[in-house]
């Protein structure tokens, strides 16, 4: 299912949650009726649903697909009138505002770039921004991801833009976000394929580098890349094959892809490789076991469902079937994005906590269920993803424990996590500082203070101290 027929799932779901004969409009679905802005707000405001919960997320694939769609698509987040500007500006160079308040900001000045501050009012609005977004949590990130691309949308902010997401990951020891890179996608300047290499060749977190190469690959894809970035980026894949050819090619992988037809088939040809091929975890499920455990997700999340919406039942499983088992990367975050503006998310975090209880589900899938886990989750999932915050794979339990940075404290997860921070820099020691900062632990300023804890440790904790902890709202 495209993401704009998402789109209208959510909106039917919603209203038929909330007590509407909605069999006219399944019909007009059924038919290729995708909602207006305006019809998104307004199932917002009958389901009584927080401002931004559903019209983020249709604003956000409108951003995406800027003027492609037909002209009735197009309607996005309106702008507040303009006797609001210095409220907002005040707001926002002050690192008070909200993920609306950067909303209607971005509004405003995407509808008015003349409105756009400038010299040190914008360095401090962009900074503020910059580290805002790896906070938010469900619609308050769609809502400031929506601010950030508006933003960068101006030619004139590009460049004091990606200066600020440099200053965001450009520290070794700060958090490893990828949340702000991605802006990078929608900024193609010298500036921005500049931080992009830089990222390629010098960070220390893989996962920023893997989310580079993605980036990067996509921009050369484009023709975007000069002859001189291209060069760069096919240095650094030289560099790291002679380093460790596995783990460029698991790094790698996509900008190897599309290099020059001979030297990419040169590579694949390396004995060192040829026999360890890095492949989709879901790889070897036959499509009708992906089937049913998508199917099995739907029937644990619609426990609650009210009687007369079974035509929209399989389209939950769809959309779990695209957030788990599709090769895509895109594909699987956006089918997230839409699970997490959907009715349905304390069934599914239910069924995902559960699935990962579960022997003998495949290692692959519980890595996926636990990423997923992260969109989902509310403060009622948190009791049962205790046991799973210390998995024997890592790879879950560094998953599941973002998951838990992403509901509110609880002082039976803080203790677990505060006992088992591991001592290097690794993902898992990194996610388990990561929780702690978003749900405010008290844990924080104890890192702060320490003389024993890892410099990693008491330099990440400052960051979370400085700044805050993760915005809802």
């Amino acid at each position: 299912m495209e993401l704009d027929r998402q789109l209208g799932w959510l909106v039917l779901s919603w209203r038929h949650v909330t007590g509407d004969d909605v069999s006219e409009l399944a019909d007009r679905w059924q038919q290729g009726w995708v909602p207006a802005y305006a019809e998104c707000a307004a199932a917002e405001e009958q389901a009584g649903l927080a401002r931004g919960r559903l019209s983020s997320l249709i604003d956000l694939v409108r951003i995406a697909e800027a003027d492609q769609a037909p002209a009735a698509q197009r309607s996005r987040w309106p702008a507040p009138d303009r006797s609001q500007l210095p409220e907002l500006l005040e707001l926002a160079v002050g690192g008070h505002a909200t993920a609306a308040h950067w909303r209607d900001l971005g509004a405003m000045l995407r509808a008015d770039p003349e409105l756009a501050p400038k010299g040190q009012e914008l360095d401090a609005l962009l900074s503020h921004l910059a580290n805002a977004l790896p906070r938010g949590v469900k619609h308050a990130y769609r809502l400031m991801r929506c601010a950030a691309l508006d933003l960068a949308s101006l030619p004139e902010v590009r460049a004091p833009m990606v200066a600020a997401i440099r200053d965001c990951v450009g520290d070794p020891d700060g958090p490893s976000f990828l949340e702000t890179i991605g802006l990078l996608e929608q900024i193609p300047t010298p500036e921005s394929h500049r931080l992009l290499l830089d990222l390629l060749e010098q960070t220390p977190s893989r996962a920023q580098r893997q989310y580079a190469a993605e980036l990067a690959s996509e921009a050369i894809a484009r023709g975007e890349f000069s002859e001189a970035e291209r060069s760069r980026v096919l240095l650094r894949v030289l560099t790291s094959w002679r380093s460790d050819p596995l783990v460029a090619r698991e790094d790698l992988g996509q900008l190897i892809d599309v290099l020059p037809l001979g030297l990419a088939s040169a590579l694949a040809r390396d004995e060192r490789v040829s026999g360890a091929v890095v492949s989709d975890p879901m790889a070897g499920m036959e499509t009708d076991e992906a089937h049913r455990w998508s199917h099995a997700l739907a029937q644990r999340a619609l426990g609650t469902w009210p009687a007369g919406g079974e035509h929209l039942e399989s389209s939950l499983a769809e959309v779990i079937t695209q957030c788990l088992f599709v090769r895509n990367a895109e594909r699987r975050w956006r089918a997230a994005l839409t699970l997490s503006a959907s009715p349905f998310q304390v069934g599914l975090a239910d069924g995902l906590t559960g699935l990962l209880k579960r022997p003998g589900v495949p290692p692959g899938l519980r890595q996926r269920a636990a990423k997923a886990l992260s969109h989902v989750v509310s403060a009622g999932s948190t009791l049962q993803m205790v046991p799973l915050l210390h998995d024997p794979d890592p790879a879950v339990a560094e998953r599941v424990t973002m998951a838990y940075g992403h509901t509110t404290f609880s002082e039976t997860a803080d203790q677990v996590l505060r006992r088992r921070i591991p001592s290097t820099a690794e993902p898992l020691g990194r996610a388990c500082v990561y929780a702690l900062g978003m749900t405010g632990s008290p844990g924080i300023a104890v890192l702060v203070e320490s003389q024993h804890a890892p410099r990693w440790q008491r330099h990440t904790a400052r960051w979370w101290h400085e700044t805050g902890s993760a915005i809802h709202a």
